[in-house]
């Protein structure tokens, strides 16, 4: 009789606890899907602002003679950004890039629309990140 009572219990026992799994596996791999999620976010925001900064430092230089040494410098150091969302704008003196000179500011603003990897949970749905980079112009060495 002992032996036939601890089978019962041991049987549900068991199925309680695949029970508190079902309940618990979802919620923690939702949570661990959210934190890599957030990770990569965090990622990319970053890359965009050492490519932003990157881009800055090379159009500041006097040797660079066009935006698309800028713009190449962006996408080498970032290459999920497209050329296209590259803007570079001087302020100073002057406002065209080829006649820039010393001590006028050089803006670089990178745009980047990120889609998330988890896009299976949230939906195919992209969010807009944009970071900039101000420096001043250098003159020549």
């Amino acid at each position: 009789m002992f032996r036939l009572a601890s089978k019962c219990l041991a049987r549900t026992a068991r199925g309680q606890a695949m029970v508190e799994a079902a309940f618990a596996l979802p919620l923690f791999l939702l949570l661990v899907m959210a934190t890599f999620e957030g990770g990569m976010v965090v990622y990319s925001y970053a890359r965009m602002t050492h490519a932003a900064a990157e881009g800055a430092r090379v159009g500041a230089l006097s040797s660079t003679m066009s935006v698309s040494e800028v713009s190449t410098a962006v996408v080498t150091a970032a290459p999920f950004v497209v050329a296209a969302n590259v803007q570079v704008q001087v302020s100073g003196s002057t406002t065209s890039f080829g006649s820039r000179k010393v001590g006028d500011r050089l803006t670089v603003t990178v745009s980047h629309a990120y889609r998330p990897v988890s896009r299976f949970i949230i939906g195919d749905t992209t969010f807009n990140m944009s970071v900039r980079s101000e420096v001043m112009c250098e003159g020549p060495r």
